[in-house]
C-alpha cells in the first residue's frame, strides 16, 4: 500500500487517517485509504461530517473488473443503507450506466466529498461523475466505516493510523 500522507482538495489539506486491504475469497482486491481534515477514530463522526473527505481505492488484483467493482460497491451500499437501500438504487443505476471504464491493476479510484458540491467519483485523476446528495456520501462512506462494513478488518485499519 503506497498512499500519500496527504492530499489537497478544494485548497484544504487532508491527511491519511488509516489504510487497509480489502480481501475477498482469499485474494487482496484493493487497498483503501481514508483522508480527513483531522485524525479521527470515530466512524460515526466521520460518516456524518459535512467536511471534505476522501476514500481512495488502489486496485491490486487482475480479478477485479468493472462489474465486480460496481457489484462490490453496490453490496456495500446495500449493507450501509439497510432498509433505505431502495432510495439509493436509482442513483447507483444512473452512475453505473453513465460510466464506461475498464479496471486494471494499479487503477486508483477516489470518492471525494466536498460540502456543497457532492461526492465526485474519480478514476486515475479524471472525474467520472458527481452525486450531490449528502445522504449518499454518508451511505457511501458507510461501506467501509458503517455498522455493517463490507469488511470489519478494513474498518479497523481505516481508523488506526498505525495500520499503514
Amino acid at each position: 500500500m503506497n498512499f500519500p500522507e496527504s492530499m489537497v482538495v478544494n485548497n484544504r489539506t487532508l491527511t491519511l487517517n488509516g489504510a487497509g486491504v480489502r480481501s475477498k475469497y482469499f485474494l487482496d482486491v484493493y487497498a483503501v485509504g481514508l483522508y480527513l481534515p483531522e485524525a479521527s477514530q470515530n466512524p460515526g463522526d466521520i460518516i456524518r461530517a459535512d467536511e471534505p473527505q476522501i476514500i481512495r481505492l488502489a486496485i491490486t488484483s487482475s480479478h477485479i473488473s468493472k462489474d465486480r467493482l460496481t457489484d462490490s460497491i453496490e453490496e456495500g451500499i446495500r449493507l450501509s443503507a439497510g432498509k433505505d437501500y431502495p432510495r439509493y438504487q436509482p442513483m447507483l443505476e444512473e452512475l453505473w450506466t453513465a460510466l464506461d471504464f475498464e479496471v486494471r491493476i494499479g487503477d486508483v479510484f477516489e470518492f471525494i466529498y466536498i460540502p456543497g458540491n457532492g461526492t465526485a467519483f474519480m478514476m486515475n485523476g479524471e472525474e467520472l461523475r458527481v452525486l450531490q446528495d449528502f445522504q449518499f456520501k454518508k451511505v457511501l462512506f458507510g461501506i467501509w466505516l458503517g455498522e455493517e462494513p463490507i469488511q470489519r478488518s478494513v474498518k479497523t485499519e481505516l481508523l488506526s493510523p498505525r495500520s499503514y
